[in-house]
């Protein structure tokens, strides 16, 4: 049995943090387009679970038809539960290239922060 040490955590650490960044920012953005949090909570809960199917989370996307592995491609979760799951099972192996996973989280969190920059705004809230 292997014992934790910092230098085990730390990629684990990086990456979530990276994620829940994306997810945050996605957050401000999704908040622009609802009137209310009730509704708000409503829709995006009822996106969480499919989002979660459809990106490989909760199923490998191998098992999926090929117009969900397509979508799969183009929803950042996809790219973040594939580079945390190779960052804690090596030997299982990651789905994209690792360098592909890091750049498209980057891309995504630096995309969502400027869209959310220019369409948030407190007096909304």
């Amino acid at each position: 049995m292997d014992l934790i040490s910092v230098w085990t955590i730390l990629p684990v650490f990086i990456v979530s943090l990276l994620g829940i960044t994306m997810i945050l920012l996605l957050g401000f953005i999704f908040g622009t387009l609802f009137n209310s949090v009730e509704l708000a909570g409503g829709v995006l809960g009822g996106m969480v679970a499919p989002v979660l199917m459809i990106s490989g989370v909760l199923f490998p996307l191998y098992i999926l038809p090929d117009i969900f592995v397509t979508i799969a491609k183009v929803i950042p979760f996809t790219y973040l539960a594939d580079l945390l799951r190779w960052i804690m099972y090596p030997e299982m192996g990651a789905m994209f290239p690792v360098y592909i996973n890091i750049l498209v989280l980057i891309s995504f969190t630096i995309a969502f922060f400027f869209i959310g920059k220019r369409t948030f705004n407190w007096e909304s809230v």
